[in-house]
């Protein structure tokens, strides 16, 4: 009879509930949360992803030919623009790493016939008719134009920071090492 009359209590609207109910009530809770975690954070998480993917894009762009930024002190990073209404436009990177002195350009510039001319970058004093040629540009795969120039610090009779100018110029291949009126995009750190 003890029987009958516990059972009896449980149909009669008893709240004792099994301890099943408890933990399945918490697993759903718990998946609810994961799930949210899950759609609401993946947005946040695919945002990251997105800007760590550009943010290496953009480091390769700057730097090209072994050059690497984050061991350069000191460095400076200014844009280039346009001279000559082309539209063409870079940024160039400076800097030194222990005794090596670093200058980097990136630049969308206009196709050219590489057979018959070149782009070439110049560092100039300015104030001073003092400058010289950083080299010849190279035509990167993405289709941009780069230049990587190094020297040693202690070996350069100059301050190498006082070239503070940046032209870009279209030579043509006529081996005159003089600089041409075609400066393209120019900048100053």
């Amino acid at each position: 009879m003890r029987y009958a009359q516990h059972h009896s209590r449980l149909k009669n609207g008893s709240k004792k509930r099994s301890p099943w109910r408890w933990i399945l009530l918490l697993l759903v809770v718990i998946v609810a949360l994961l799930g949210w975690f899950v759609f609401r954070g993946g947005d946040d998480v695919e945002e990251s992803v997105e800007e760590v993917v550009v943010e290496e894009v953009t480091e390769e762009a700057i730097v090209e030919a072994d050059v690497v930024v984050e061991e350069v002190n000191n460095t400076e990073q200014i844009d280039l623009v346009a001279v000559d209404g082309s539209g063409s436009s870079g940024i160039a990177r400076r800097g030194t790493s222990g005794d090596l002195f670093s200058h980097v350009v990136v630049a969308t510039l206009p196709e050219i016939d590489t057979t018959t001319h070149f782009y070439e970058g110049w560092l100039v004093k300015p104030g001073v008719v003092e400058f010289f040629s950083t080299g010849d540009m190279f035509p990167r795969e993405d289709g941009k134009w780069g230049l990587v120039w190094e020297a040693s610090v202690s070996g350069s009779e100059e301050d190498l920071y006082e070239y503070s100018k940046v032209v870009i110029t279209l030579e043509p291949r006529d081996n005159d090492p003089a600089p041409s009126i075609d400066h393209i995009i120019e900048g100053e750190f």
